[in-house]
């Protein structure tokens, strides 16, 4: 069984640790996340779709144990997944697409809610003074900030992310610091070894993140257990943790969360973002920034 379906089949049991990849995972919402609800036709076809990225394969069975419904619901998931030339289908499952290459999946990600994601990035980045000491995640949005960090002078940033490191090193000014380990091609990132690359670094002034989902009884949530794992360590080690995300990640599913609304200072999103999820995250003692999107101009318009 793969780690993401032993994930959730963990949360099903009983709470506690799991075990991922020879590697044992602090996941304290596990029982929590074992009782979220079934997820729509929608945020199942996206996860399907990412988790076909990560392991190259998908079995019916998994899929059924992950999202708590029937295979036959599986199976016309994949089918409408096929029919669209997002996956292919094979005996007991899916595979990616022949023509299909892991970098793709971060430009796709990247373009996806990307004026929301550029207008979050431009207001975090008023955030960043000339000299600072900061992490970035490899999210989608953080590569979104790094391109916007090219004009800030002498930073030191330590970023697992390969797009994030490559936008950042286009300023000779900037210090960029990346851990060891093993490449994660479709998130485009290193995973692994991240204490090694931390020892004698010290604490940094603040991290900016991007969830796969948010909840407010989950907080912030990944379906990688690699990733999550390096987003609540880099989240340990600095002063002040910010979330950057657009408002549709409160939409969507996920199941290993990483960080309690209460571990994060600053949510930064757009308008979207559900009343009741911003309620919860106040109370948790947040500060939410909310970015005004630029209305795309309308040909039509005289």
């Amino acid at each position: 069984m793969r780690a993401w379906a032993r994930a959730r089949a963990a949360g099903q049991r009983k709470p506690g640790n799991l075990v991922v990849r020879g590697q044992a995972s602090r996941i304290n919402g596990a029982e929590q996340a074992g009782r979220m609800t079934t997820p729509s036709i929608e945020e199942r076809a996206r996860t399907i779709e990412r988790l076909i990225w990560e392991s190259d394969r998908v079995t019916v069975d998994e899929l059924a144990q992950l999202f708590g419904t029937s295979t036959v619901t599986v199976r016309q998931d994949l089918a409408a997944l096929e029919a669209s030339g997002r996956v292919k289908r094979v005996r007991g499952g899916a595979v990616r697409p022949a023509d299909s290459a892991d970098s793709r999946a971060f430009d796709f990600r990247a373009r996806q809610q990307q004026r929301e994601k550029q207008a979050i990035a431009e207001r975090a980045a008023a955030l960043v003074q000339d000299g600072d000491a900061l992490m970035l995640d490899c999210s989608t949005t953080a590569y979104h900030l790094a391109r916007r960090l090219r004009g800030r002078q002498n930073l030191v940033v330590f970023t697992n992310g390969l797009r994030v490191a490559q936008a950042l090193s286009e300023n000779p000014t900037t210090t960029v610091l990346m851990p060891g380990g093993t490449v994660h091609a479709t998130a485009q990132s290193l995973v692994g070894h991240f204490p090694e690359t931390l020892n004698g670094l010290g604490r940094m002034q603040r991290v900016f993140f991007g969830p796969w989902a948010v909840s407010a009884e989950h907080g912030y949530l990944d379906i990688n257990s690699a990733e999550a794992d390096t987003k609540r360590r880099m989240i340990e080690t600095c002063d002040q943790a910010i979330a950057i995300f657009d408002s549709t990640k409160s939409s969507h599913f996920a199941f290993i969360p990483f960080a309690g609304l209460a571990e994060v200072a600053i949510s930064i999103t757009d308008s979207g973002l559900p009343e009741s999820l911003a309620d919860a995250m106040r109370q948790a003692g947040q500060e939410i920034i909310t970015v005004t999107v630029p209305v795309p101009d309308d040909p039509a318009a005289g």
